[in-house]
């Protein structure tokens, strides 16, 4: 490997670029005295088949190697992930930037995807089928529920015990969890729910597409003929024997080809639903579509994310800008004054790979991995420098995440990686693992530029 070709970090300071570059150098004289093999990390996406995995037809969200954030708050104090150079699990505390702890799993060489409460303190690992709880202490539960398939996606609301679990033969497993990570009940269920709801629909042959959690413990179903079911999710999970479906509500809707749902935050009877003609706020309550975004650019979608707050990211139909859709809750408690709205901004659209909204900090950050310019005002020439402050020419082999204030999309920062390294978006800042065996993380501060670097934590496992 040659170290001098590395990409070099900006904006956080010149010295981050020589600590990597140096910190590595070092690592490879290490590997090559002690004979260790160095291996690329996956990708942030936990995707057993390689494949790029889309967000929809799925519950909650794709399971990645690096845990989800609180879904209530986006808060992330503490950070765990699986980390494919070890083959291990880390817990890393971001406020103190020190590590925690080191996790063994089970077929370490395969891929794994990881889920973590802050306050209970537990992880829950899985892999192919099978799912490991380790508490506080390090304690493993193995496999608390047996599915048929392989997990692919979860909907976690840890602050009151609910997991659901989908896995790759359309199987959902429901865990009701204390706050130690303890499975105090469970149950499995095939894909169709009617079957197995006390005819909340009156079919039996409808099938869940789609589905997440919502704060109060309510699980949102789209079913195969685009109608929604709503679950009381304890009631469910307790109905061990009869496995029985609880359902609070069924309506109908006039959505063609339902793929995906997710719930508000503080609002938990607004979903945004996505179907074949635009993005739509559903409310619960009314049974009715309250607002709705399509048009030709809506075909050009680029992310659908629900981290913290459910939005998109399209294309213009330019193709020179992008689009950011959310749901601005309005000044009603209830929500019925909400709507759609959306804002532009000029960065090349092919380049948007992730995205993080949080609307009560005022906060949005996207990634960026690219091989050409960012078109500016639809020009596409190559100007110097580019609106956002970055380098007109971008590195083919580099990823740049982005910060803004929400309010105004004043360019708050950014700060370039190599595409080698993991990375996380976080509240302001994002967390970077890269690959070497010896340990090397750092966190971002992206407005900022201020970043603290942790390493050497392999050493000894």
């Amino acid at each position: 490997m040659d170290f001098n070709r590395l990409p070099k970090m900006v904006s956080c300071s010149s010295i981050s670029a020589l600590h990597f570059d140096a910190f590595n150098k070092m690592a490879f004289l290490t590997l090559l005295l002690t004979a260790f093999g160095l291996s690329g990390l996956t990708a942030c996406t936990f995707n057993p088949q390689g494949a790029t995995a889309p967000q929809e037809r799925v519950v909650g969200e794709r399971l990645q190697t690096i845990a989800l954030p609180d879904r209530d708050t986006g808060e992330m104090s503490h950070l765990v992930l699986f980390d494919k150079t070890t083959h291990m699990i880390h817990q890393f505390d971001l406020n103190e930037m020190s590590y925690d702890r080191g996790l063994q799993v089970e077929s370490p060489t395969a891929e794994h995807a990881v889920l973590f409460h802050a306050d209970g303190n537990y992880v829950i690992d899985f892999t192919d089928k099978t799912i490991s709880i380790y508490d506080s202490s390090g304690s493993r539960q193995r496999n608390p529920i047996h599915l048929p398939g392989q997990p692919i996606s979860a909907a976690f609301r840890p602050r009151i015990g609910e997991l659901a679990i989908y896995d790759s033969t359309g199987a959902i497993g429901l865990l009701k969890l204390d706050n130690e990570g303890h499975v105090t009940a469970s149950a499995v269920f095939g894909s169709a729910l009617a079957a197995s709801s006390g005819n909340a629909t009156g079919r039996a042959d409808l099938t869940l597409v789609a589905a997440d959690l919502t704060e109060t413990g309510q699980l949102i179903v789209a079913l195969s003929d685009n109608s929604i079911s709503v679950f009381d999710f304890d009631q469910s999970v307790h109905s061990t024997g009869s496995q029985t479906w609880t359902p609070v509500r069924h309506f109908t809707t006039n959505m063609v080809n339902i793929t995906w749902v997710a719930p508000l935050r503080s609002h938990s009877n607004l979903i945004l639903v996505k179907d074949d003609n635009g993005l739509n706020l559903l409310n619960l309550s009314t049974q009715s579509v309250m607002s709705t975004y399509s048009g030709s650019n809506y075909f050009n979608l680029r992310v659908l994310s629900k981290s913290v707050d459910p939005h998109f990211v399209v294309s213009d139909d330019s193709g020179s800008a992008v689009r950011l859709g959310f749901v601005d809750p309005g000044s009603a408690a209830d929500g019925s004054l909400a709507t759609i709205q959306t804002r532009q901004l000029n960065l090349d659209p092919s380049a948007v790979t992730s995205s993080r909204l949080n609307l009560q900090t005022n906060s949005w950050m996207l990634t960026l991995q690219h091989n050409s310019v960012f078109a500016i005002n639809g020009n596409t020439s190559p100007p110097s420098v580019s609106h956002s402050g970055l380098p007109a020419q971008a590195q083919s082999d580099s990823q740049d995440v982005l910060s803004y204030r929400m309010s105004d999309l004043l360019a708050l920062g950014h700060h370039t990686y190599p595409l080698k390294a993991t990375v996380k978006l976080l509240e302001s800042q994002a967390f970077a693992l890269y690959p070497s065996a010896l340990g090397h993380a750092t966190t971002c501060d992206i407005s900022s530029g201020t970043e603290r670097n942790l390493d050497f934590f392999n050493v000894g496992r």
